[in-house]
């Protein structure tokens, strides 16, 4: 099982999928297919395209049939956003940021199956801090810091369509880029 999840790209469904996403001052609250409601609450010192970073990587991995929960992560830096846990160990660690800081990724490659790491900074400079990095079972991703604006400025509910590697929503469009590996 856990071998499978170790290969596998930071999203990947077999057919394209929608969910609906509100973002409010305080959080934001999800609506995936199944009727399921997530509500996500800000924490006082994230940023909005922090928030709208984990939401999204949030959503992608619930997608995928992961149950994530959200960690301390945001109140302690070391710490995952959110992980999955399995009965022999954590099986994914997944982190958001501006920049990828690779000791960091190392460490969480000690104590997880898979790391999942999602960065909305400028893309030279995420390349620039993954150039010499050796990472097992780690995955890094670049998302327009662009698209993440618009999915916070809109207004009401928006719907978020997937797919492939491939994001619309609020009139924005963005393609996921794998920065790591290579």
């Amino acid at each position: 099982m856990i071998d499978s999840l170790v290969t596998s790209p930071l999203f990947e469904l077999s057919d394209p999928s929608e969910v609906r996403l509100a973002f409010a001052g305080d959080g934001a609250r999800i609506v995936f297919p199944s009727g399921l409601v997530v509500r996500v609450r800000r924490h006082p010192s994230e940023s909005g395209p922090y928030l709208a970073a984990r939401v999204l990587l949030f959503v992608m991995k619930r997608l995928e049939g992961y149950e994530p929960s959200f960690s301390a992560g945001l109140c302690r830096g070391r710490e995952p956003v959110f992980s999955c846990q399995a009965e022999d160990g954590c099986v994914l660690w997944a982190g958001v940021g501006r920049v990828p800081d690779p000791a960091r990724l190392r460490r969480a490659a000690s104590l997880a199956a898979e790391v999942v790491f999602l960065c909305y900074g400028r893309k030279e400079a995420c390349g620039r801090a993954l150039a010499r990095a050796r990472l097992p079972r780690t995955r890094v991703w670049w998302v327009d810091a662009g698209f993440l604006e618009a999915l916070l400025s809109a207004s009401g509910e928006t719907l978020m369509s997937f797919r492939g590697q491939r994001l619309r929503a609020a009139g924005a469009k963005t393609r996921l880029l794998r920065l790591y590996p290579r």
